[in-house]
């Protein structure tokens, strides 16, 4: 298996989220909710959509998308959840996207299969990545190869492991997040590292609870019981790799009350700050905020 070097589009980079991210060891005890958020009070169904904007350190908005994401729980006991983004670059007009689905156990959440393709048409390249975890093996083929990369086996993920593209999504379900304070520790494998390194990566993840904070979703006036002000009470979470590592983690924004005849804990904003690999200071944010909600 050869190593190889890669190149991810700025919007790869935010989506990698909490994998450049530093933190501190907490003494916490991590758990699941019994009812998932997005499966409760009858509902099987979630769909969020976000406005994505990438801004600069002046405070300029270089790059703007749509971010959606929906996820299905099953009666044969599966959740599936499908995620797409696509962005567009001011400047240029150039469009990229990422898009992802993983199933996994609706109860203990632990994954069987999980699929990204990217394409990234700023750098002509893109890549569509599988982790086939039922039947241990994964493959990571490239736009512009005709085979794919080596086939690398993969472990029983084993108690509280998880894949990457769930991230977001095992931190939401976490059964301590109503605390300022509280915090969590699990960890992910990450398929892309695992390709660049040649055998499976996985990091242990640290979240933390802060402080409540106010989030204003244009667009969610009047909608799952949002006041018409569109300003939304939310928790601010924080994940990140559990290391001493330069970097951001991701900023996570719950709604702080259950959305009526909709979901708890519905993540209401996502942040990201990316710095620059020269100067170490903030290059971008990447921020998402919640514009349309549906559920059933």
């Amino acid at each position: 298996m050869k190593r190889f070097r890669y190149t991810l589009f700025s919007i790869m980079i935010a989506l990698a989220f909490a994998l450049c991210g530093c933190g501190s060891t907490a003494d916490t005890s991590f758990g699941l909710s019994v009812e998932k958020p997005w499966n409760n009070n009858g509902i099987n169904y979630e769909k969020m959509v976000y406005v994505y904007e990438k801004i600069n350190s002046d405070g300029e908005t270089v790059a703007t998308g749509k971010y959606t994401v929906e996820i299905t729980s099953s009666v044969s006991g599966e959740t599936e959840i499908k995620t797409s983004l696509t962005v567009v670059d001011l400047n240029s007009g150039i469009s990229d996207s990422v898009t992802s689905k993983v199933v996994m156990n609706s109860v203990s959440l632990y994954p069987k299969y999980s699929e990204k393709t990217v394409v990234d048409k700023h750098n002509d390249n893109g890549y569509t990545l599988v982790m086939d975890y039922a039947n241990k093996t994964s493959t990571m083929t490239f736009s512009k190869e005709e085979t794919s990369r080596d086939v690398i086996v993969l472990p029983e993920p084993g108690q509280e492991v998880y894949d990457n593209e769930q991230l977001f999504y095992v931190v939401r379900a976490a059964d301590n997040l109503g605390t300022s304070g509280n915090s969590g520790i699990f960890t992910i494998i990450n398929g892309v590292d695992t390709y660049v390194y040649g055998e499976v990566k996985s990091y242990d993840m640290i979240y933390s609870v802060g402080d409540p904070e106010v989030v204003k979703c244009v667009g969610m006036g009047g909608k799952y019981g949002v006041n018409q002000d569109e300003n939304i009470p939310a928790r601010k979470v924080t994940v990140k790799i559990n290391a001493a590592r330069t970097g951001s983690g991701t900023s996570l924004y719950f709604a702080a009350d259950e959305f009526t005849g909709g979901g708890i804990n519905v993540p209401v904003r996502i942040t990201r700050a990316q710095f620059s690999t020269s100067s170490l200071s903030v290059e971008y944010n990447h921020v998402y905020t919640l514009s349309d909600y549906s559920a059933h």
